[in-house]
């Protein structure tokens, strides 16, 4: 009996902290989103898709794909509207 209580103790500290987290994750406004977004876009148009970190043989390694971080940020970008 005492194990069962113990159990929905924890059950319910978790949802109780799964719905604060969640509601503290949500506080950051749409203005703050577009700033990052507008900063981020910026960024990415002036590397271009692939920039490269290094000038190495193995140039295939060192490049960021800034096509995927585009994709994600015009998805957020959208999201913010």
């Amino acid at each position: 009996m005492n194990s069962i209580k113990s159990f929905f103790k924890v059950i319910s500290l978790l949802l109780v902290s799964y719905f604060v987290l969640m509601t503290v994750v949500m506080i950051p406004n749409n203005n703050m989103v577009k700033n990052n977004v507008s900063e981020s876009s910026t960024l990415i148009a002036s590397e271009g898709v692939y920039p490269e970190i290094f000038d190495t043989v193995a140039k295939s390694a060192s490049k960021i794909d800034n096509y995927t971080d585009n994709f994600m940020i015009n998805a957020a970008k959208k999201r913010s509207k």
